[in-house]
């Protein structure tokens, strides 16, 4: 028998890939995988700075909308006194209430700014009263020991502040009782000061048993170390009122005289201005001027804020409070390189900042300057 040699197939290669496949597919893996890396990163550095910057704007509107409505309503209501008895005549607008046992010091100023000092943030005391029509002037017929009486009293109720000026005497008092009759009665917690003739008004509930729509506040808006705007209303506890506050400044814009609409000048509550500011001088103030500096609540790895300086080379560690350009005074100092309570802070320059800025009439003086004139 005869053996015929095999023919076969071919030899082909094993299936799979070569050393050189293998390392290609590799390099072109980690060049996607680079470039991914890289947009996500970028993506989210775009997201987070979008996210802070519009943190900072809602943080700042809030902050900056609640100053100005508060700021609006500042004062008690509508002019107390025309030309015969003007507000200009009071030596002072502070007052010592006894009522209830206890005596409180009363301020009926309506705005009063507290400075912060070197770029640090200021507070601003926000004074108001809300009676039921509005502060209606009354006039005093009659002065019986503790009993007075008046034409009418519309706007009056038991509870109330009763404010009192005649020929440069000015009085404050509570209303105990109201009998009523013709012409009104009112019984109050004291009559000293009260004279026929005055003219006398009803600016708001006293006490913290009077109802919130109508009682007269003193709020204290400030700076928390934790960037909070906070909010302590007739000296109760601060609670938060906006979030990622770094900064608040604050000054009054006066007129030239206490008859004068007019602000001519915008001054800091410093010097004559602040805390031992004669009443000649508060009767000037006409409005306030205030810019609210937010902070982005997230730090950033590299430098994204810096000093600014103004046209009127007031320099700022932060943002500008205004632009100072058109005005007779330089823009205040920011100092955001330290904390609201005065501390350090070396990596201010991480975090971003919006300014904003609101200038507000202050009603009572307005009309105050209007009816003496």
């Amino acid at each position: 028998m005869r053996c015929v040699p095999s023919r076969g197939f071919p030899t082909r290669p094993a299936p799979g890939f070569g050393l050189a496949e293998l390392l290609v597919g590799m390099a072109i893996g980690l060049v996607t995988m680079l470039v991914v890396v890289q947009v996500v990163v970028g993506f989210d550095r775009q997201k987070r700075v979008a996210t802070g910057s519009a943190d900072a704007q809602t943080n700042g509107a809030i902050a900056i909308y609640m100053l100005q409505r508060q700021l609006q309503a500042a004062g008690y209501g509508l002019p107390l006194f025309g030309s015969k008895n003007p507000p200009h005549s009071c030596p002072s607008l502070r007052f010592t209430v006894a009522h209830g046992g206890k005596s409180s010091e009363i301020d009926l100023f309506p705005v009063e700014i507290r400075d912060g000092g070197d770029g640090l943030p200021d507070a601003v005391v926000v004074r108001a009263g809300a009676p039921s029509l509005g502060g209606v002037p009354l006039q005093v017929v009659n002065v019986s020991g503790n009993e007075v009486d008046v034409t009418n009293h519309l706007g009056c109720e038991k509870g109330d502040l009763a404010f009192m000026a005649r020929n440069g005497s000015c009085a404050l008092t509570v209303i105990d009782d109201m009998p009523g009759g013709s012409p009104s009665r009112l019984v109050l917690a004291s009559a000293s000061g009260f004279s026929n003739g005055a003219t006398m008004a009803c600016i708001g509930a006293w006490g913290k048993a009077a109802s919130p729509n109508r009682r007269w506040t003193e709020s204290v808006f400030a700076v928390a170390p934790d960037y909070t705007l906070t909010e302590s209303v007739n000296g109760a506890a601060p609670t938060p009122r906006a979030s990622g506050v770094a900064n608040l400044q604050a000054r009054y814009g006066i007129a030239d005289d206490a008859l004068s609409s007019r602000v001519t000048a915008w001054v800091d509550a410093t010097g004559r201005w602040g805390k031992d500011i004669t009443m000649a001088d508060r009767m000037r103030i006409r409005a306030v001027r205030i810019a609210v500096v937010a902070r982005d609540g997230q730090w950033q790895k590299d430098t994204v804020s810096n000093a600014c300086t103004t046209t009127r080379k007031t320099v700022s560690k932060g943002p500008c409070a205004w632009d100072d350009a058109h005005d007779d005074a330089p823009a205040p100092a920011i100092d955001l390189s330290r904390t609201p309570d005065n501390k350090e802070r070396a990596d201010w320059r991480h975090f971003r900042y919006r300014a904003f800025e609101v200038t507000v009439p202050l009603r009572n003086m307005i009309w105050a300057a209007g009816a003496a004139a």
